[in-house]
């Protein structure tokens, strides 16, 4: 069961930004190895981490393939390392549990947004508050996913 869906404004941000092709099955492994790449080079930058990490997803392609942005909200800009994210308005909720029941959030915002007749605006993402590493109980998990919209 999901929480309710809340229509939020996601301030403007800085983050630091890797881009891979993976597949859906994949997606865990190639996380793992990209958000320590990250936090190394915001340390090499002298940035400071803000916030949780987040992964932007592109549009599915027909063999299958995704391409993701794994990202690391920073404070400062880092020179030509950071890129800069504009505010928007988005459609969130927050979903709890392991990360294979991630596509019933992605599903049950797809539902809302056709309810309230919203249309869609860029890339939907999902912040991963909770540090699996940290927390090893995946019913604990929580996961925020918005998708933005006008």
């Amino acid at each position: 069961m999901l929480p309710d869906i809340a229509v939020v404004e996601v301030a403007a941000r800085t983050a630091l930004v890797l881009t891979a092709t993976t597949t859906m099955e994949e997606l865990g492994e190639v996380l793992s190895r990209l958000f320590p790449e990250l936090c190394a080079r915001a340390a090499g930058l002298g940035l400071t981490p803000k916030g949780a990490p987040f992964t932007r997803y592109g549009a599915t392609q027909a063999d299958g393939s995704i391409e993701i942005e794994a990202c690391l909200t920073v404070e400062g800009s880092g020179g030509s390392g950071g890129v800069a994210l504009d505010a928007c308005r988005a459609v969130m909720v927050s979903h709890f549990g392991d990360y294979s029941t991630l596509g019933d959030a992605h599903f049950a915002l797809g539902e809302f947004v056709r309810r309230e007749r919203l249309e869609t605006a860029g890339l939907c993402w999902e912040e991963y508050v909770t540090d699996p590493g940290a927390e090893p109980d995946p019913e604990k998990w929580e996961t925020r996913v918005y998708w933005p919209v006008k």
